[in-house]
């Protein structure tokens, strides 16, 4: 590698890390190498572009891809868990005796993605073209295929309490509760309509303002995905069997 090239990846690793420092996203590429790789817990990774890894026996948790490419990757045998596929390119990956488990697939392209002997617990494919997957058994109790948008009957009382998470930075920019597509102002009807299959508009509206006056420089980290949100409430209420 010649001198220049050095210099000029040293600079972009420099520009890179301050952004993470200073809390932004930072995109990540990486393509064809031959290490095996391990998972990722409590990640936000936005515009990841990696193609052709390995991610055998590989554990993933509290992780949210966000206009993401990834592409060929091998995921046998690993556990995901508390994974959000956003708007994501999944195109010819495997993950063959991969065990999903509070996982949501949104508008994820998975064409010949190969998903022999998968196991899914509370997984859902939100406005996602399963027929194009290969080896896929959605005839599991808790997989879900779900399309074009719920209708909710949001009150006030939950819009203000949504509203006063999204006036904190680190969890606004993640987009769970909110969309990004309208930079925070919309509400997230689906993540909403999916918390609501347990919880209740007042149980929502009292949880979320709680997170909101308790507010600490450690508290609210790692609110990147739905699971995280429902962990969070399920422990708030003492609530088994749901997570």
């Amino acid at each position: 590698m010649s001198r220049s090239k050095q210099r000029r990846k040293a600079i972009q690793k420099q520009k890179r890390m301050k952004k993470i420092k200073k809390g932004k996203l930072v995109p990540f590429s990486l393509a064809n190498s031959p290490r095996k790789l391990n998972g990722r817990i409590n990640k936000h990774e936005y515009k990841t572009n990696i193609h052709n890894l390995i991610f055998v026996s590989s554990f993933f948790k509290n992780v949210k891809y966000t206009a993401s490419n990834i592409t060929s990757c091998n995921f046998r045998d690993s556990k995901i868990i508390g994974v959000d596929y956003i708007n994501t390119n999944l195109k010819d990956s495997k993950f063959k005796n991969v065990h999903f488990e509070n996982v949501i697939f949104y508008s994820v392209n998975i064409k010949n993605a190969d998903f022999f002997n998968a196991t899914f617990k509370n997984v859902y494919f939100i406005n996602t073209n399963t027929t194009v997957a290969k080896n896929i058994n959605l005839d599991q109790p808790s997989v879900y295929i779900l399309r074009g948008h719920p209708s909710l009957n949001i009150d006030n009382t939950l819009i203000n309490s949504i509203e006063k998470l999204m006036e904190i930075p680190k969890i606004q920019k993640h987009y769970v509760l909110t969309t990004r597509n309208s930079k925070g102002k919309k509400i997230n009807n689906w993540i909403l309509y999916l918390l609501l299959q347990s919880f209740s508009k007042k149980e929502l509206s009292q949880a979320f303002l709680r997170m909101y006056l308790n507010n600490k420089p450690s508290s609210n980290r790692t609110m990147f995905t739905y699971f995280s949100y429902l962990e969070f409430l399920s422990k708030y209420y003492r609530k088994d069997g749901i997570i």
